[in-house]
């Protein structure tokens, strides 16, 4: 969408996310953190917006019920951001050249904000700099949102109709944030060289189907999962989740999550 992205004042955003529903918060220049108190719900006036709102400062948005129930789905991991083009492609996204598509807006009663995350010490032995994969935020947060600078100089920047966020099931929206963090996991110790790719996706495969994921979705996953990790063989990688399932169905032994995790040495 084109004309949120052609506001570059914080005014004119604000006066924008108000006629959405959304409850817009003054936050300092080039900083995430609001100006003065905010915990508190505030209706604002045209002028007042004019006048707590200068030019180039940033803005943010007060999460949950205070914009009509709207959620945050925030990527800490750019391998979470990659994978929801696929799995939450319907939200509208927002981000900066630096951290592309890092955030999704969706609209639901969630009843508490969920974070997803790996152990402290499973991220120190692999060596990955963040434990948190992505965030569901909503009630008692606010977000940062487009025109704002982020401190490191990027403009945030909209993809995706912001007047358009879709309401979804809460329950659905957990569901589908636990299998882009799960994804996000596997993407990134997913196998660097050729050897253990293809045993990697079968397990993946089995995975996916003893949790219950539909046999064309799980075949889309794992071949979105070998396209970002740049294995030249992607195309050979799904295709196995209804043979699997009828294995499975049978009480044949399939490959599941612990050999997954014993491949990818994701034991801790």
């Amino acid at each position: 969408m084109s004309a949120p992205n052609s506001i570059h004042s914080a005014p004119a955003a604000a006066h924008l996310y108000v006629s959405f529903g959304w409850e817009p918060i003054p936050l300092r220049v080039k900083e995430k953190k609001p100006q003065g108190p905010w915990k508190n719900p505030r209706t604002w006036t045209p002028q007042e917006i004019d006048q707590a709102f200068s030019a180039d400062s940033n803005v943010g948005i007060a999460l949950g019920a205070r914009s009509g129930g709207l959620i945050d789905v925030d990527f800490d991991w750019p391998e979470a951001a990659e994978l929801g083009r696929t799995i939450f492609d319907h939200l509208p996204a927002f981000g900066r050249v630096g951290s592309p598509l890092s955030h999704r807006l969706a609209l639901a009663d969630l009843k508490e904000n969920v974070r997803f995350q790996i152990p402290g010490s499973a991220a120190n032995r692999l060596r990955w700099d963040r434990a948190v994969v992505l965030e569901l935020r909503g009630d008692q947060l606010q977000t940062m949102v487009p025109p704002s600078v982020h401190p490191s100089g990027e403009t945030v920047e909209w993809q995706g109709n912001p007047a358009a966020v879709p309401r979804v099931d809460a329950a659905e929206l957990e569901q589908r944030a636990a299998l882009v963090a799960f994804l996000a996991v596997i993407l990134k110790a997913y196998p660097g060289v050729a050897g253990n790719r293809d045993n990697a996706c079968l397990a993946l495969t089995g995975a996916l189907v003893m949790a219950g994921v539909p046999v064309d979705e799980v075949d889309r996953l794992v071949t979105t999962v070998a396209i970002l990790a740049r294995d030249d063989g992607y195309r050979d990688r799904g295709g196995k989740a209804s043979a699997t399932r009828d294995k499975h169905s049978l009480g044949q032994p399939i490959w599941g999550l612990p050999k997954l995790c014993e491949l990818l040495d994701l034991q801790d």
